[in-house]
């Protein structure tokens, strides 16, 4: 009986807050990123291009050019895509993920995730300086493929953002919080004897919300303007790498 008095006042405590909250938050924020780069073409490159591989629909996206190039590209042959993982949906899967469902209760509620959503904008705001000049054309540029894809999505620009960035402002909070316990991506490297063939082999798994980021997975081969070209294993509309090898041969699992 105890503990259930005690679940309801956190519960009655939490909704207090994201009232409170909602009255003190704009529900989104302005564009002010895509006005500074409205005077780049709004065209997808000719040299990107995609093409389906094996069968469950996945798909090679291969990606050349500027950051602007690569990232409205993306965004005009993605946008369906990239609408579903820059969402509240999405980004509350990943609070199940994290928590272990111990705080569904809140984390399935819609009005809960659009208020978190809107809260994850506001806090990457401070990121945004932090963020490599490159990375956030190419995030500005995926929202105005998106856009211009779907007008009717209307994708606001931070949104991308949280998808990219937001893991850190979640995480930060979750640790001081004791929310989660260890949790994360598991990867492992063999080489040497412990191989057949004596080489050097990278795995990884990714730990996200099954629902989505299956449907969504797919092959990038990037020519970037600058740097090594790179494969990765990735989402459309994560820039930089999330499991991939350059041409060197230097893999990486983030």
């Amino acid at each position: 009986m105890r503990g259930t008095t005690l679940h309801r006042r956190i519960v009655f405590f939490l909704y207090c807050f994201f009232f409170i909250l909602s009255i003190t938050m704009y529900a989104r924020n302005k564009q002010d990123l895509l006005s500074s780069y409205s005077q780049l073409p709004r065209v997808v490159s000719e040299k990107c291009y995609i093409k389906e591989i094996g069968p469950n629909d996945k798909y090679l996206l291969h990606l050349e050019g500027t950051p602007w190039e690569i990232g409205y590209s993306i965004g005009r042959m993605k946008a369906g895509d990239i609408c579903k993982l820059a969402s509240s949906e999405y980004s509350m899967a990943v609070m199940s993920e994290l928590t272990r469902g111990k705080y569904d209760f809140l984390f399935k509620r819609k009005w809960v995730g659009d208020l978190m959503q809107s809260f994850a904008r506001h806090q990457v705001k401070k990121l945004v300086k932090s963020i490599p000049e490159e990375y956030l054309e190419e995030m500005v540029a995926i929202t105005a493929g998106v856009n211009d894809e779907l007008p009717q999505a209307r994708l606001n620009v931070y949104d991308v953002i949280v998808l990219n960035v937001g893991m850190d402002t979640i995480f930060s909070w979750l640790y001081r919080t004791n929310m989660m316990n260890a949790h994360g991506c598991q990867g492992f490297v063999v080489h040497g004897e412990a191989t057949i063939d004596g080489c050097t082999y990278m795995g990884r798994h990714f730990m996200y919300p099954g629902h989505i980021i299956k449907d969504t997975m797919l092959l990038a081969e990037y020519a970037p303007e600058r740097g090594y070209p790179f494969v990765s294993v990735t989402a459309p509309g994560f820039v930089g790498v999330l499991t991939g090898m350059n041409a060197k041969g230097v893999g990486i699992g983030m």
